[in-house]
């Protein structure tokens, strides 16, 4: 059994890519062997079925996977998903790429304190007092901080109620220790710091 023939979006539509087949077969390629790689117990149930819910392939899926899954969507459905989160679909798969990219420098122990982006996410403006400014272009700078202000949006237009301030006490336990950190993660003052809700 493919993917493809088991892969139903809203009103029973199948997915179409909007960007090259190419792609589209090998992100089907790529569950079609998760799926039969998993242990997953409910998964082995359903291989016999004729169709798999969307909820338990999500489960077999990486990140970069689901990155990849929004990326193929038709533009309404991105639009609709990023406009749960009061951004732009283009906000949001730029933001989709940074989180996969700190996930997993993490993975392999990189040091994300200090790293400048290559992958530049875009940014609220209602960040740009939070985060340092290079003076030589007059662009905020890629660090950190910009993935903290991200997680930190998205988490709380999830759930406001989030009993956070994990990152923020970590943040402030470093700053006491070395006041560097604010050049480090690219937040402009401790104040920035101590506004994060997560």
């Amino acid at each position: 059994m493919k993917i493809q023939d088991i892969w139903i979006l809203k009103n029973g539509q199948i997915l179409k890519n909007i960007v090259s087949i190419y792609k589209q077969k090998e992100f089907f390629r790529r569950i079609d062997k998760n799926i039969k790689q998993s242990k997953n117990k409910l998964i082995q149930e359903y291989k016999n079925q004729s169709e798999i819910p969307v909820w338990l392939i999500v489960d077999v899926l990486t990140f970069g996977e689901i990155l990849n899954l929004y990326k193929l969507m038709k533009k309404e459905y991105k639009e609709e998903i990023a406009e749960n989160h009061n951004i732009t679909a283009s906000i949001f798969v730029s933001w989709l790429e940074n989180i996969n990219l700190i996930r997993n420098l993490s993975a392999y122990n990189s040091n994300v304190l200090d790293i400048l982006f290559r992958t530049k996410p875009k940014i609220l403006n209602r960040w740009k007092d939070k985060i340092i400014v290079n003076e030589k272009n007059n662009r905020s700078v890629d660090k950190i901080c910009k993935t903290i202000l991200i997680m930190e949006h998205l988490i709380m237009n999830i759930n406001k109620d989030f009993p956070g301030n994990a990152v923020r006490n970590c943040l402030m336990r470093l700053y006491k220790r070395d006041k560097r950190i604010l050049k480090q993660t690219g937040f402009k003052t401790i104040e920035s710091i101590k506004e994060i809700k997560i």
